[in-house]
């Protein structure tokens, strides 16, 4: 059915109604592959500059991981034990938090469990680098930012970091509620234990295990 918009004397309205929304698609589409190319691309001026507001848009809903695409893409089992000191000073043995939560997950394969996504991301975050520091850690670069903007983001990931490692405190409890015997918990110590496996050039070797660390958290209190 014509509308208004249809008759001779409105076409050029129409052709303007449709060049902004060409430009508008346009415009939208290269701010986004600007961004994703700022976050993912090598640092540079633009990085100190434009990093911190574009990353509150990006990150949350638009995040750019490029592993998938990596020669040596991740393969890494991670879990983590845990030790708890008890009301009356005692403190017990580490105790395996991961592997319990992990079997009941491979149990149920129709509606799996997501619990054990709260270890998973728990770890994530605990490690977890701001991605331009960590840049010119690795690269060793002697590009310094300006000491306000250093400071704000080492605080930020220490801050984010120890926001994981109480969580992760507190679901160990949660997970052994009687590892004092009815005794509250006033403390977890965490070990963080990273077994990589091995890569695909060893597929073949049957003894190869990969290798394994670990990393004690030191104690964290409730």
């Amino acid at each position: 059915m014509p509308t208004d918009l249809d008759q001779p004397e409105n076409r050029p309205v129409r052709r303007r109604l449709r060049g902004a929304a060409v430009a508008l698609s346009l415009g939208v589409v290269t701010l986004f592959v600007g961004s994703a190319l700022l976050l993912a691309g090598p640092t540079t001026p633009l990085t100190f500059r434009f990093a911190g507001p574009v990353s509150t848009v990006m990150l949350p809903h638009f995040p750019q991981n490029w592993s998938l695409f990596a020669p040596d893409p991740l393969s890494e089992e991670r879990g983590f034990a845990a030790r708890f000191r008890c009301e009356d000073g005692s403190e017990t043995k580490f105790e395996d938090v991961t592997t319990e939560v992990i079997t009941a997950l491979q149990r149920q394969r129709v509606f799996p469990s997501r619990e054990s996504r709260i270890i998973g991301n728990g770890i994530l975050e605990r490690f977890k680098e701001d991605p331009i520091l960590k840049d010119i850690r690795a690269e060793g670069d002697e590009r310094v930012l300006d000491s306000t903007t250093a400071e704000e983001i080492t605080a930020e990931e220490t801050e984010a970091q120890e926001r994981a490692q109480v969580m992760l405190a507190r679901y160990s409890v949660g997970v052994r509620p009687d590892a004092c015997g009815g005794d509250a918990v006033r403390a977890v110590e965490l070990r963080y234990v990273f077994h990589v496996l091995p890569g695909w050039s060893s597929r073949r070797d049957l003894s190869a295990t990969g290798d394994v660390t670990y990393f004690d958290s030191g104690w964290t209190q409730l």
